[in-house]
């Protein structure tokens, strides 16, 4: 794997991610051998952003991070539909009032405006779900349990509407972080070049200092998660390049055109 075949905007991803979220910033935070590299992460992530919103290949990711929300959008509301309106058949089918109270209990738990959280906004779908993902105490994932529609119980279902949620609150958070201010300067591929060359000697220095102190391997693997996935994505599809480059070559017709951004050893 190679950081250096990461697209720019999956750099700004890993940066904005590093940046923002709360637990992987306090423990940069906590020595100064790595709190050094923060100041410098953010400015040459600012820059990327400026950079590639010009270059156009932010654009072309919000636009897939666009259809993607709009997917997710769809499964939340399927997954909604079909946890709120499982509760309510079994309330509604059993004997007595007794024997309803726990499902129309966790339906008003776990939905307390009904089936009107499928009219909000992408950022409010996936916030909610993941406030309600608290609510689910074992009390309430045994009513869930208890009630299988097909092949599927609503433990299931809610299981994979917090997956859901989860999935909407990254896309949202990296809309956000894609979106900026357009520059109407021209800038020439160089200069993306030569920021892409700063983005990956700061996460690179920053990793190495990482090394030197004695942090919790799991706190380590969950703060360069993002980074190992996205290096993994790049490897995968710098490997697809490459041997359509080769089948090319061996059937003696033109090279494709390789997109992405300039390779450059750090």
């Amino acid at each position: 794997m190679s950081i250096s075949y990461l697209t720019s905007a999956a750099m700004i991803a890993v940066g904005h991610d590093l940046l923002t979220n709360p637990s992987k910033l306090s423990i940069l935070e906590r020595d100064t051998l790595t709190t050094a590299y923060i100041e410098p992460l953010r400015e040459v992530q600012k820059e990327l952003v400026v950079l590639t919103t010009d270059d156009g290949e932010v654009k072309a990711r919000l636009k897939d991070v666009s259809e993607e929300l709009a997917g997710q959008d769809q499964i939340h509301d399927r997954l909604a539909r079909g946890i709120y309106r499982g509760l309510e058949c079994a309330a509604d089918l059993a004997a007595t009032p007794e024997e309803a109270e726990p499902y129309v209990r966790v339906r008003e738990l776990l939905f307390p405006q009904a089936l009107a959280i499928n009219t909000l906004g992408y950022m409010e779908q996936g916030g909610n779900v993941l406030a309600v993902q608290s609510r689910a105490t074992p009390a309430v994932r045994e009513v869930l349990r208890s009630v299988c529609v097909g092949t599927h119980t609503m433990e299931e279902a809610f299981d994979a509407w917090v997956a859901n949620g989860e999935a909407m609150s990254a896309l949202v958070a990296e809309r956000a972080s894609l979106s900026g201010d357009d520059d109407d300067t021209r800038v020439s591929a160089g200069d993306l070049h030569q920021a892409r060359l700063r983005w990956m000697r700061v996460v690179k220095a920053l990793v190495a200092a990482l090394d030197m102190l004695a942090i919790d391997e799991d706190e380590r693997r969950r703060l360069l998660a993002t980074l190992h996935e996205a290096e993994i994505r790049a490897t995968k599809a710098r490997e697809i390049e490459v041997a359509g480059r080769e089948k090319a070559r061996e059937e003696g017709g033109l090279e494709p055109e390789v997109g992405g951004d300039v390779e450059e050893p750090v």
